[in-house]
């Protein structure tokens, strides 16, 4: 898991290698939402991808390998707000994950699924924030 170094700022974009991929990720703010584009070398992977918390950023397979995923680290997972760029690393966080840390990811989930019971079910889509503090301790 790597977090994304971007800054306070509405429209920014960097190039940054992950998992031995060449990545431009530019993120934009508009109508008070958030929009990733990746490029990985010069062929574009996805355009205008909406940035919303404990949800996979690039919502579709593709060749890229990994993903993003958009953390608020100062609500409950089931009160999540879009992020805004006055809060990027304080309150929001850019994350990528790695192709086998999604596996990971998978499976921890399917088993949650197994074991929950009925009310639990609606949590689940949230259980990469689990995963993070039960893996990474770091959220």
């Amino acid at each position: 898991m790597d977090v994304i170094p971007l800054i306070k700022y509405p429209n920014q974009e960097l190039q940054i290698i992950l998992d031995d991929q060449d990545c431009t990720i530019r993120v934009t703010e508009r109508s008070r939402y958030t929009f990733l584009d990746l490029t990985v070398g010069d062929t574009p992977v996805r355009k205008g991808m909406i940035c919303t918390p404990y949800a996979r950023v690039l919502s579709e397979p593709c060749a890229f390998r990994g993903n993003f995923f958009v953390f608020d680290n100062q609500t409950k997972p089931q009160e999540q707000t879009p992020p805004e760029w006055e809060g990027w690393n304080a309150r929001w966080w850019l994350v990528y994950f790695t192709a086998a840390e999604m596996a990971e990811f998978e499976q921890y989930r399917y088993q949650l699924a197994e074991q929950a019971d009925i009310d639990v079910y609606a949590a689940i889509g949230y259980g990469v924030g689990a995963y993070g503090i039960m893996r990474y301790g770091q959220y």
